[in-house]
Parts: C-alpha cells; structure tokens; sequence
C-alpha cells in the first residue's frame, strides 16, 4: 500500500510490506507468468498519454544509491521541488522526471531512513539532464516505519522499546545465509554457527537463555508469516543407533535466500514481544523480502565464488590434529537471477537461485534450488492485495562426523584408543563407505489484503503456509566395518504451520496536538508434525539396497499437532507528536496448556519521549529519544507434557503398554515478565548516534523437569515450579570519525551484558539449577591451586560459571575510499561462558596422544611417562607442571576437570568492495565486485585449551542448553569473490 507517513514529512512515501511464500513448479511456472504480464505489460501499455508526449519534453534522469556501500536504492521519492512531478525509484534505484520545464530547479530525494539530498540542476529545453544522489542513512531515523511488535504500522518516535534493523542496501558483503547475517549485528544476540559440518544449523539466542527446558530460539516471521518452529529433524532412525547417522540438525532459517531479503527487524525480550504471545519471550525476527517498484523492469544478476578451508584448531605440535589427510579446499558457486518493476497497480518481484558447494570433509556437499514471486496489486486506491511464495530444495551429503564412533573426527583424534584402532587411511576409508544423505523441502505461500475504507481506519487480513519436509536416509553397505551385514534407515518428515491474522487500527485526532490509535487483532496458529521412519538390517549382499531387501525391517510412525490462539487490544495516545504512550493485552489459549489451565494474558506499557522536539532542547545536542517498556511474554510446554502417555513395548512374542509421560493437568506457560529502560540519540550532523538499552527479566511459573517417586513407573515430569531472573545492558556507538568528498571513516561498536540468576527452584533439586547460581551454571570439580607446581587439590560439585557468554562486544568499521572503493571489517569478542571438553577428558585417560590442550605439558612429561597425582615413579620433572595440567593430561585425570572458559575474539569479516564501470558491461546500469573474508583470525583465553570456543554438542545443535565441545570441525575460513550486475 502507497500511503503518506505523516504530516511533518509531506513527501515522503513508504511502501508497506506484506506476506511471503512458496509454491511448487508448475504453480511458479503460472505465477511467473502471471507477474510478468501483470507488471510488466502494465509499464509500456498503461501508462497516461499526457506523459508518453512528454517524453520528447525536457526531463530529468538519474540514480539513487547508498552513499556508503554504492547499493541502488528503491522506493525512494525523487520530485521537483514546487511542483507536483515525482516518481519512485525502481529496483536499481533509477528515475525519470518527464515534462520538467526548463530552467533551474531544486530536484530532492527523500526516502525514510536516510538523510533527505537536495541538489540544483539546470534544465536544458529539450534533452536530459542528470542528477545523481548518494543517500546516507539517518544515525537516528524517528521517522522510519516499524511493524514488529507493534501490532500495527508505527514511527519510530512513537515506539517505546529497542528494536534492531538490518538494511541489505548498507550490507556490502556477500551474505551467505540470513543466519551469517545476523552474526555480530544485533546487540544481545549470539548466533553460534557451530561447527563445519555441512547443512548444520545456527543456535540462535536473544539476551541468553530465557528457558531451561523449553526451546529458546527466537520466532520467526517472513513478511508477516510464521515459520514453522520446528527444526528438520535429525537424520537418523530409531532402529538404528544415534551415534551411527547425522549429528547435526538443519534450521529451517538458512532456507530464505538472503538475497531476497530487503531488511530484518529483530526485538528482544518479553516488553517488546507481547503481542506476539505464548511463544514470544525469547524473541521475535522479522524477515521483509523485498518487492517490485513501479517503473522500468530491472534485472538483477549476482554470482559468488567462494572457497572454504580449515586454518590451525589444534596446537603448534598438531595444527590440524591428524586430520590433514581428510581435509580439502572446498569450493562453491551461487549464482541467482531477480527481476522486478511493474505499474502504479500491479508491482512484481521474481528470483531464482542455484547453490553448489562442498564442504571440507571427503563427502560434504550442499545443492540447493530456490525460487520467489512476490506480487502486489492494487485494484482500488484504498485496497492493496499481496501475494508472497517461495519454494526451495536443498540435498545433502555428509561425511561421518561428529561425536559418534563412526565419525572421521572421533576416530582421528581418539587413535588409536576406537573400535576401529588406528587412523590409517586404509581403516578411515572403511568409514567412507557409509552414504548419509537428505533433502529438505520448504514451501511457504502467503497472502495479505489490507482495506483502508477511511484515511483513520485500516484493515489486514493475513494467510500464511509454511511446509517443511526432510527426507533422509543413512547406508551402511554390506560389509561395513562395524555392521558387517549393512543395513539401511529411511525417514520422512513433514512440518505444516498454517496462520491465519488479522489486525485492524483506527486513529482519532480530536485536537491538532493530541492523537489516538486503537488496534485490535487475532491470530490462529495451527502445526502439525509427521514421521514415518524405516530401518533394516541384513542386507543380502555388495550394492546399493533398498529398505525391502533387509531381513529384518522395522517402521516407526508418529505425529503431533498443536492449536494456538489470542487475541490483542491495544491503545497509542501521542500528545505533540513527541510524548507517546501504549498500552496492550493479549490473551492466548493452547492445546498444549493442561486441562485445568485455561488461557494466559500478556499485559503490556511503553512510552517514548522525543525530548529534543521540545522548545528548550539546544540544536547543538542533535536529537535524542527516551523510552521505557514493561510487559509480558510466554513459552509453551511441548504438545504431550500435560498429558498421561504410555509407550508400546514388547518382548517374546508378547506387547504392552510401558509408562512414558506422567501427565499434569495444571501445566501452563511460562510467563516471563521484563522492564526495559534507554534512550536513541543522534548528534553533530549524524556523525554520532548512540543507542542504550538496560532490562530486567523475570520468569515464574519456570518450567523444570522434576523427578518423580521411581515407585510410580514413570520418569522426571515437566511441572510450572522455578523463577528465574536476567539483567542486562545492550549499547552501541556509531561514529563517522572522517567526512569528505573523497574519504570517509565509520567506526563503532555493539556492547551487551546478560546475567542470569535462578531465583528458586520450588524445592526441586539439580545438579546444574542451583538457586543464587546462573542458569543454568556449570558444576564439577576445581582444583584450587591450578598455577601451583604441586598435587592438585579439589573443590568437590564446585561452580564454575554460565553456559552463555555475559559479554558481547562487536566492533565494526566502514572506510570508504576514492574511486567508489568501500573496506568494511566486523569482529566479535565474546566473554563469561564456561563449557566443558567432552572428547578430551577421554582422551587423557586413554591415550597415548593425550588432549591437544597438552601438548606443551607432554614436551615437559610425557603421557606415558606419568599416570597423575600419586604415581610413585613420577618423573622429577613433574615438577614443573601446574596442578591444574596434572590433574587432567594424564591417565587418572577426573572426568569433572575439563571445563575452562570460552572467551574468544573473531575477525567475523572483512569486504573490499569496488564498482566496475559500466562500459565494459553492454546495457549494465551498475556493477559490484567484491571480495570478502570470514574467520581469518582469532583469539582465544590463555586458559582454553581445546579446538574452538563456538563449538557446541553435536546432535541437539540448534537447541544446546549447554556449551559442551564434542568431536567436531571448527567453522571453517572462507574466502568469496562475487559480482553483481543490475540491468
């Protein structure tokens, strides 16, 4: 929908975004059609008369870009000043003013978000002349139009609690997915892409854990549409054993092609989610793809050609620990394909991309398809209908990898202490012969009408469907190793979302100086889950097989589904279009609530202040905006925790009925409650902005899984028992240290703290939820006298500290040089986690290769040489090592001693980006190369002593509660050439 902002800027338009989604081939194949005649006919045919004879007329030509990154921008209002002749920018940020009469004028962009430019040019009375405009973006853009969290279109002005946006046009590097994206941008937030296993998803948290035992990764909307919140399950069947198939899981996530994405709103915390409900508290994310402008049909062409390679994980005596052999230099190619334009009433947008890569390990290797059609049409000035759909596929190959006995990894650093013995090739190549493959499927379709039957009254309907499938299958040959007679799992699962919306405002203005909104809404949510799982073993002979040729065959089959639904009110009194006050409820009930719960309100209050709009507020100071918010969020317990479950068994011929879930009636949400306090403020021209954010959480009715009576048949049952609490900082500062014509010079930095405390535990007790401890806190045993060249002495079930770092810090800098050339750096420090060394503190007691973090200490004494504390024949110089090394690099080492802190700084990146003239490139109006680095370089706490701080268990990757090393690759590093070209 085109519609003005408000009345302090008269000219600035913004086009509203809307829903997204996906179809399968034939329906994209009318799809296509269909946009391509809607818009783009539309453009040459429909355009008025009057314009078409002024073409011969004096006009005014040019292009808008990003002043930073040089990135065309659309939707932008180009007119003359004084006159009613404007247009919008299309795709690639070009205009044409027709019927400009000639002589001087004042020719203005204005685009929300971005500094307004003015610029003279003369007119000549027939020809073109052109005007060009760089557009910087505003440090702080209280004019700018959010939607999430909001429940209805909102200024920033009018908001009263942080929220975070990500603008593609000023991201100059190649984005390789929308998770990498995320990385070090978002105050409070850690994305953790874990290891280098091909296909393995992000853990992504928002101001840390908000729950111990329900999943604590944010919700996501692409224009409005939930996404499934169910990660693809993990390959691997359950006949088989779990250490013997995939160890990673996939994030549905990393399916949009970021390429398609136009920006990304990300809100953290229940005060800013409320209206979002039961399954808001740990976060919402936001994706707004992008749409056709009215104007000349524009082409899109971008290509990236990467390379990925492991740099040293282990120490100066083993770089690569052993792995060498097994290890490449893994290409990868993406190319993608984009067109859009279209008219005033009918607006498109068309991708297509194509992935190729392989990964690091001997059988990694990713294909993926995409393809998007966003379509806007408006029938009626007052009616704008969208229609958003995306369908992508994605197949698999991964190598044995990860913490199970069949892992590359495992075996090559545990040798030869394995069932397989020695890492020679010959006995890894035997590992080889396993084929571990699958193919996601996602579908998503989207449609939205919005009806304004009245300048103060708006209505939006929305639709959305979003299917993720996986099919997956895990072959051990006949003849393999470890399963002599092969056999062979086969999975097929598939996860529908189905939301249906609406939200409706009003406004009043009963005086000039003081304003109304009211908005009501409702949402459905309705998931639905399937599997059907099939294993077989005794293959009968060499060859590829089928699941039908096993003798022995089992199926396993399951499903789930779950209802959500609420509704929100919500009131925004504004009084001078600078004091703002917003109150909202939503209420929500569920299927997964327990019989006895009934529904659960989220109550909410913000307010803003833009107190440099007052009279007294010195020009000098620039513009600040203060803010509060208070208000509540939930999570849901799983679809089956609040009922009695029973689990089919059998043995000798005979079946019956095993106990699996307790059941509790009186099961409900957790209810997580937050104040958050700050202020946005921009001074000296936009050379510096600031943003500062402090917030306190509280979560009663905290869900714990408390042991049961072991009389009564059943295990541990999810009950509504703890409190938990979290504070916090989220700041960031921008500042443009040089300005000029030539050069320019940003730097900043993001800084945030997290720190969580479990309040009380209803007098349940656990090991690692201890009341007054963060939650959760790792236990084990400390040696007190680490740095002293004795006997270790321990402290028994001590703390050592949180699962989640308290500290973020994410620097950045931006130097744009001459000739167009643009140099962007981001980095990460993360400080204050504790994780544990799972692989290592077997190794230690195994041998003889010990842990890689002991490698300087066996230079002193060697493994073999000494047995650990108390060995009678220990070697004199024993005593030149710590007590803490004794007690965990050799044969009696304890099990409890591995943990060490996870403090690192990564260099995320680092882009060289410059423009190629268009002259080279026939009917190219713009052309980027780039190249760009990502994990160059780290640095890591002097007391780490494993293969890398972001490395999280395998198995549970995208849900890891704890940070818990396994026998996984590093991420690796990568180098990307790309190359963008708009026709």
């Amino acid at each position: 929908m085109l519609q003005r902002c408000n009345r302090n800027n008269p000219g600035v338009l913004h086009i509203q975004g809307g829903s997204e989604n996906s179809m399968s081939r034939p329906l994209a194949v009318f799809l296509a059609a269909t946009l391509l005649a809607s818009g783009a006919e539309p453009l040459a045919a429909g355009a008025p008369a009057r314009l078409r004879r002024q073409q011969a007329e004096a006009r005014v030509i040019g292009r808008v870009v990003d002043a930073r990154t040089n990135a065309p921008l659309s939707s932008v209002r180009v007119y003359v000043v004084g006159t009613e002749i404007g247009v919008l920018t299309n795709a690639d940020g070009r205009y044409e003013l027709l019927g400009v009469a000639a002589g001087t004028h004042d020719v203005r962009a204005q685009r929300i978000g971005y500094r307004a430019s003015t610029q003279t040019v003369d007119v000549p009375s027939s020809g073109a002349a052109t005007v060009d405009f760089g557009l910087g973006e505003e440090a702080l853009a209280l004019e700018q139009v959010v939607v999430t969290g909001t429940g209805s279109q909102a200024r920033r002005r009018e908001v009263g609690n942080a929220i975070t946006q990500i603008n593609l046009a000023s991201v100059a590097e190649p984005t390789k997915s929308v998770e990498t994206l995320l990385q070090a941008r978002v105050p409070g937030m850690t994305v953790d892409v874990g290891g280098a296993t091909i296909g393995q998803g992000a853990t992504i948290r928002l101001r840390g854990n908000v729950s111990l035992s329900q999943s604590n990764q944010p919700l996501v909307y692409v224009d409005g549409v939930r996404q499934t919140a169910n990660n693809y399950p993990r390959n691997v069947s359950q006949g088989g054993s779990t250490f013997n198939a995939a160890q990673v899981e996939a994030s549905p996530l990393a399916d949009i092609d970021p390429g398609d994405v136009d920006r990304v709103e990300v809100i953290k915390g229940a005060a800013a989610a409320t209206l979002y409900g039961t399954e808001a508290a740990a976060g919402v994310i936001e994706i707004f793809t992008k749409r056709g402008t009215a104007g000349k049909t524009a082409f899109t062409f971008q290509t990236d050609q990467g390379i990925n390679w492991m740099r040293p994980y282990g120490s100066d005596v083993r770089p690569l620990l052993n792995m060498e052999p097994w290890l490449k230099k893994a290409y990868g190619h993406s190319e993608a394909l984009s067109v859009s334009g279209g008219s005033g009433q009918a607006r498109y947008y068309l991708s297509g991309a194509f992935d190729d890569k392989d990964g690091v390990l001997p059988q990694d290797h990713e294909r993926r398809y995409s393809m998007r059609g966003n379509l806007t049409l408006q029938p009626l000035t007052n009616l704008t209908l969208q229609w958003n759909s995306f369908v992508s596929k994605n197949d698999l190959a991964m190598s044995p990898d990860g913490n199970g006995g069949e892992s590359i990894f495992f075996n090559v650093y545990r040798s030869p202490v394995t069932a397989l013995g020695a890492a020679t090739p010959e006995n890894i190549a035997k590992l080889l012969t396993r084929k571990t493959t699958q193919t996601d499927d996602r579908l998503i379709m989207g449609a939205s009408a919005t009806w304004v039957p009245f300048g103060w009254m708006s209505h939006k309907f929305t639709f959305g469907y979003d299917r993720a499938a996986m099919s997956g299958e895990v072959f051990h040959p006949y003849g393999f190793v470890f399963q002599p007679t092969g056999d062979i799992s086969e999975l097929d699962w598939q996860s529908e979302t189905v939301t249906l919306d609406y939200a409706g405002s009003a406004e009043a203005h009963p005086t000039n100086d003081f304003k109304a909104t009211f908005s009501v809404g409702g949402q459905l949510v309705h998931t639905a889950d399937a599997r059907v799982d099939g294993y077989g073993r005794g293959l009968p002979g060499p060859g590829k097989q089928t699941l039908s040729r096993a003798a022995e065959r089992f199926v396993f089959s399951g499903g789930q589904e779950v209802k959500t639904g609420g509704f929100f009110l919500q009131s925004l009194f504004a009084w001078k279009d600078r004091y703002f006050l917003t109150g909202g409820l939503r209420v929500d009930g569920s299927s997964a609530f327990g019989s006895s719960f009934g529904l659960q309100a989220y109550p909410k209050l913000s307010a803003s202040y833009v107190i440099s709009d007052e009279p007294f507020w010195p020009a000098t100071l620039g513009t600040t905006k203060l803010r509060a918010a208070y208000g509540f969020a939930g999570r849901a317990p799983g679809v089956f925790d609040a009922v009695r479950t029973w689990n089919a068994g059998a043995f000798a011929g005979q079946t019956a009925f095993l106990p699996d879930n307790l059941g509790n009636p009186a099961l409900g949400p957790e209810k997580s409650g937050e104040v958050e306090v700050g202020l946005d403020a921009a001074a000296l021209d936009d050379r510096l902005s600031l943003t500062f954010t402090y917030y306190h959480r509280r979560t009663v009715n905290a869900l714990f899984l408390v042991p049961q009576p072991a009389s009564n048949g059943f295990g541990a049952q999810l009950e509504n028992v703890g409190e938990l609490s979290a504070a916090g900082i989220e700041a960031s500062l921008d500042a443009t240290v040089l300005r000029g014509s030539w050069f320019t010079w940003d730097l900043g930095s993001t800084i945030s703290t997290n720190h969580t405390n479990v309040v009380s535990t209803g007098g349940a007790i656990f090991y690692n939820i201890v009341p007054g401890q963060p939650a959760p806190v790792w236990r084990g045993a400390k040696v007190t006298n680490r740095d002293a060249f004795a006997d270790p002495v321990y402290a028994l079930d001590a703390f050592f500290g949180p699962s989640v770092p308290t500290v973020i810090i994410d620097p950045f800098t931006t130097l744009k040089l001459p000739h167009g050339l643009l140099l962007t750096a981001r980095g990460e420090y993360q400080g204050g986690a504790w994780g544990q060394d799972f692989p290592s503190r077997l190794v230690a007691q195994r041998g003889p290769r010990g842990p890689v973090g002991c490698d300087d200490i066996y230079k002193i004494v060697p493994w073999a040489s000494y047995t650990g504390p108390g060995d009678p024949n220990a070697p004199a110089a024993i005593s030149m090592v710590r007590a803490l090394d004794r007690a965990r690099c050799y044969k009696n080492a304890r099990s409890d001693v591995w943990f060490m802190p996870l403090d690192f700084f990564k260099l995320r990146e680092v882009t060289v980006q410059a423009p190629i003239p268009t002259r080279f490139i026939p009917r190219a109006t713009s052309a980027f190369a780039s190249l760009s680095f990502h994990n160059l370089w780290r640095w890591t706490n002097h007391e780490f002593a494993s293969f890398d701080p972001e490395l999280i268990g395998s198995r549970d990757n995208v849900n890891q509660l704890f940070s818990l090393i396994t026998d996984q690759l590093p991420p690796p590093a990568t180098v990307t050439f790309s190359l963008k070209l708009t026709f």
